[in-house]
């Protein structure tokens, strides 16, 4: 994890989540599917979040295979993203690293956009 970017984040007052574990996360979303706005900065298993939430157009989404790269945890993730989202992450090598997205380009991808309330 880089600190100096958490740090950064957190100075500027952005909100960051890191993921953590697949199984903690879909547990709960399953037994919390309340709608939410996902964290501006959202990573790993927060992306997770999109199955319950919106995104802003100009926040960043990282995605990731598992750490325990199987195909269980894979489905896992894709059953909560969707589809065109879950294709692409399907198609992930699993040696592709860290792979970064603005808001705008996850929401193009199906993921439901926040919309201001005025």
């Amino acid at each position: 994890m880089k600190r100096p970017l958490i740090l950064a984040l957190v100075l500027a007052g952005c909100s960051y989540d890191p993921g953590g574990g697949i199984a903690a996360r879909a547990e709960a979303i399953r037994t919390d599917p309340s709608f939410r706005e996902l964290p501006r900065w959202c990573a790993s298993a927060c992306t997770m979040e999109v199955v319950r939430g919106c995104v802003w157009p100009d926040s960043h989404f990282v995605l990731h295979t598992p750490s325990v790269d199987t195909p269980h945890w894979r489905e896992v993730m894709a059953r909560h993203y969707p589809p065109d989202l879950a294709a692409f992450f399907m198609a992930l090598p699993q040696d592709a690293g860290a792979v970064a997205f603005t808001g705008s380009e996850v929401i193009a991808m199906g993921v439901r956009a926040c919309q201001a309330v005025p």
